[in-house]
């Protein structure tokens, strides 16, 4: 048992660590949103959220990015990071892959995965992805990975049962973290929102044709009409 509460605890300050490292990894990915700097700013407010340990306010704003640019893989990691640390694994376990799927296939994420997997007792498969991610050039997993190796399978049963547990595999309640902004995130994601606005109307301008705004700016306006909290 004392092998099992030492393996958890090593986890717990790996990923710590590894949420700061790669915050350097999703600023390489910011171009991809090409000139929607709004975006790139919201993506920075979640990532802020996200280092001081408030999980609620980044998952609120990661779901405000991802329901104007679904498949925006920086804010799906981010996301995916904070609803693991609030429990919601099979969720970050979604959002992981559907990141990996769009093509942000580097090691760090692939490796948070893997640990996704173990937080809910799928030993193997966590391993299997550790492993990937040490065979792609990332050593920060290679301590956790041989620590779980060394471990006896009467304790990597132990462990299963206890990431099986019913806490480990619940998922959030649809729009229940919507709206989770304090007075001074409200003002500051308004006034991003009223930039993203101006400046996609601007773009349309100078492309009319172009129907990819004209869906990023429908989005935009769907949403701040959903939420009540991102209204004057």
């Amino acid at each position: 048992m004392t092998v099992a509460i030492a393996l958890a605890i090593f986890l717990a300050i790996i990923l710590t660590i590894l949420l700061v490292f790669t915050e350097s990894r999703k600023e390489d990915a910011l171009d991809r949103t090409g000139d929607m700097k709004f975006i790139h700013s919201l993506l920075k407010k979640a990532n802020e959220k996200l280092l001081v340990k408030d999980y609620h306010g980044c998952v609120a704003v990661a779901d405000l990015i991802l329901s104007i640019t679904p498949e925006f893989a920086p804010a799906l990691i981010t996301r995916a990071n904070g609803l693991s640390a609030l429990n919601f694994n099979l969720d970050a376990i979604d959002d992981f892959e559907k990141a990996l799927s769009l093509g942000d296939s580097d090691a760090v994420t692939v490796g948070l995965l893997g640990f996704s997997y173990k937080k809910i007792g799928e030993i193997e498969k966590g391993q299997q992805l550790l492993k990937r991610s040490i065979d792609m050039g990332f050593k920060g997993y290679e301590m956790a990975y041989n620590l779980q190796e060394s471990v006896s399978d009467d304790v990597t049963k132990i462990l299963v049962e206890k990431a099986r547990q019913p806490e480990n595999l619940k998922r959030r309640i649809d729009d229940d973290i919507i709206g989770d902004f304090s007075e001074v995130d409200r003002d500051e994601l308004n006034n991003l929102i009223g930039q993203g606005l101006t400046q996609i109307s601007w773009l349309i301008s100078q492309d009319p044709d172009n129907n990819e705004l004209k869906s990023l700016l429908r989005n935009l306006k769907e949403q701040v009409d959903r939420q009540p909290d991102l209204k004057d």
